[in-house]
């Protein structure tokens, strides 16, 4: 199932509208509305809400939603479940137009300096960028405190580490998503709500694609994988290049699948796999980069 988590009913409205969400009536603790295949929260503002009411949203959906038989799901877990926290954020910088859509691929959480990582794997055509999530509302002055200052294109909201965190206990990172809509440059004052509205709204058929990207990359997750090769060598040495190289439960099952399609083009992926078993990282990010690498070699 999909589930969004916004912080305001501004942010939400759009999105109820135009997928015919429903108020779930018997819940009491959050606003959530609903259909049959999307979720909708509205947490309030800031991190410590937004990782309350994701949390509880993953809950309901197993506990509740899937056991009632009000959503399809062959197991009640949360591998059929991905976290997508859509919202408005301000920018430092003009080069993005107030109202453009960002798909973030760093969250900072600015009171305990931790970096997440979500897998992208989708929103090819979407521009993407890094965000910092603080306590309270960013002006510029206020930003000129943080070192991060003399960084361009600081993107500043208050939820998405929450929802980083929460996504780092429940799920695969491959299924969490921050779609963020620029509000302002950093003066939250000037804020119209229903400029604020069209906004969100004018980004809608972005937001469905995403969507649709989403449940295509859960079906492939999900599917039983049904080896036509044992693959027993290859697995193996996979699983130590994957862990040389920090790669996530995503990335390690879209290697097992580019590597079936080289068995079958007449490769011989163990050369390519093997090449890297002496290779080591110190981040994800270089990781990711070298996954990049060994997935083009694999489809050459």
């Amino acid at each position: 199932m999909i589930l969004i988590i916004t912080a305001l009913m501004i942010e939400a409205t759009p999105l109820i509208e135009y997928f015919k969400l429903k108020r779930d009536m018997s819940i009491h603790e959050f606003p959530v509305y609903r259909n049959a295949e999307i979720a909708l929260i509205v947490s309030g503002i800031g991190k410590v809400k937004s990782a309350v009411a994701a949390t509880y949203l993953l809950s309901i959906c197993n506990a509740k939603y899937c056991k009632d038989g009000l959503i399809e799901s062959k197991n009640n877990d949360n591998k059929n479940h991905t976290l997508i926290n859509i919202g408005f954020c301000g920018v430092s910088d003009t080069r993005y137009e107030i109202g453009s859509l960002i798909l973030i691929n760093k969250v900072t959480d600015m009171d305990t300096g931790i970096d997440s990582y979500p897998d992208i794997f989708i929103g090819k055509d979407l521009p993407k960028d890094a965000i910092y999530c603080f306590s309270k509302p960013v002006s510029k002055e206020y930003l000129e405190s943080f070192e991060c200052h003399k960084t361009k294109n600081i993107f500043c909201d208050m939820e998405s580490s929450g929802i980083m965190e929460v996504a780092k206990k429940f799920t695969y990172a491959h299924q969490v998503v921050i779609l963020k809509v620029i509000s302002d440059y950093l003066n939250p004052n000037n804020y119209n709500k229903e400029t604020l509205k069209g906004y969100l709204t004018k980004q809608i058929p972005k937001i469905e694609q995403i969507i649709d990207e989403v449940k295509q990359l859960n079906y492939y997750f999900n599917q039983n994988f049904t080896d036509e090769f044992s693959m027993k060598e290859e697995k193996r040495i996979l699983e130590i290049v994957s862990e040389n190289l920090k790669f996530s439960y995503a990335m390690k099952q879209i290697l097992l699948k580019e590597v079936k399609k080289a068995i079958c083009k007449g490769m011989d992926p163990l050369k390519v796999l093997e090449s890297y078993t002496q290779v080591k990282v110190n981040s994800k990010i270089e990781g990711k980069k070298i996954f990049n690498e060994i997935k083009a070699k694999l489809n050459a």
